[in-house]
């Protein structure tokens, strides 16, 4: 690709990532308060996992599949839950 494209392709998915974002935020507010405290705790729990891969120096590699592992569970509950 090339540099032109690589550019294009960051925008447009930076672009997802933001309308994603709010199309969460407009889920959640539909969320009871004690869903919203059970989401609040697993996030928590999610950014520690990925402090803790950043602070015991864990190799890209390592830290890529870390991340894997971890949104394959937030998936598999998030759409667990809406089965």
């Amino acid at each position: 690709m090339k540099e032109d494209e690589l550019i294009d392709h960051l925008n447009q998915l930076r672009a997802q990532n933001i309308a994603l974002t709010h199309a969460m935020a407009t889920l959640v507010q539909l969320f009871p308060d004690d869903a919203k405290a059970q989401l609040r705790s697993q996030y928590d729990m999610r950014c520690a996992t990925f402090q803790n891969v950043v602070t015991l120096g864990k190799t890209a590699l390592d830290t890529l599949q870390i991340q894997r592992e971890q949104f394959a569970k937030t998936r598999d509950r998030v759409f667990g839950l809406l089965e």
